[in-house]
């Protein structure tokens, strides 16, 4: 019987080659969370941007057809709120920018009446030609701790698409606000009735809903990173209730 007479070992140090390897894994995770929130930021930029710009022509072609001075001066005084609101949205997305993570510590305190009446001012002329009602029920000095870029975005886009939705002139929508538990809530009354999107399908009503749907998505997954939470339920008759749950910091 053969006897082993001699043999190598050779040890190789891995540690480094793991350190490497977590180290990648990291890095792409942060390009990922990077990109999720360039792609954020570029659909809230352009919702933005895009009502500010369709709320300006839209009362300049107003302005222009008028011939009652009452109206064209009330008109003014609307366009100027709007290029202000303009310019504001501007500055707040330049903060964004100039901050290269979204920590707590780059959260504001937000008063939930005023960016409801900003949303309000944003859609003046489609709430005129839908007489309808956007009513803020709730305290006047609540607040919420959050973005205003995102806050003013997420009332702008749901009242446009719940009014766009909506063929029917009267239509009436409500904003209330109250705390429950670690949490304080904004939930909105909606007469609005949420389905899917069916594929190939040439409904433009269908492509609101679903664009509705999207904007939804997208806010929850904004809540979910500052700890907070977005839930939607149907009413008994027709309509929806949608609430934003945000971190109390008190």
């Amino acid at each position: 019987m053969a006897r082993l007479q001699n043999y190598i070992f050779i040890a190789l140090d891995i540690s480094n080659k793991r350190k490497l390897n977590k180290q990648i894994q990291q890095n792409l995770r942060l390009i990922n969370e990077q990109n999720n929130r360039l792609k954020s930021f570029a659909h809230i930029s352009s919702h933005s941007f895009l009502a500010h710009c369709q709320n300006i022509e839209a009362l300049a072609i107003e302005l222009k057809r008028s011939k009652h001075q009452t109206i064209q001066s009330e008109l003014v005084q609307i366009l100027s709120e709007t290029t202000r609101s303009l310019s504001a949205s501007l500055a707040s997305f330049q903060s964004i920018l100039k901050t290269e993570n979204q920590n707590p510590e780059s959260l504001e305190e937000l008063n939930v009446a005023e960016f409801v009446d900003k949303a309000k001012k944003l859609l003046a002329h489609d709430i005129i030609i839908k007489l309808a009602n956007i009513d803020y029920k709730g305290d006047p000095f609540f607040s919420v701790r959050y973005f205003p870029a995102y806050l003013e975005d997420a009332f702008y886009t749901i009242f446009a698409q719940a009014l766009a939705e909506n063929k029917s002139e009267g239509i009436d929508l409500f904003i209330n606000c109250r705390k429950e538990a670690s949490f304080k809530v904004i939930e909105l009354d909606l007469p609005i009735t949420l389905r899917k999107k069916k594929k190939h399908s040439p409904s433009k009503d269908s492509s609101i809903l679903f664009s509705f749907s999207e904007s939804i998505d997208l806010i929850k997954g904004q809540l979910h990173k500052n700890g907070g939470e977005l839930k939607l339920r149907p009413k008994d008759n027709f309509g929806m209730l949608l609430s934003f749950y945000f971190k109390d910091s008190n």
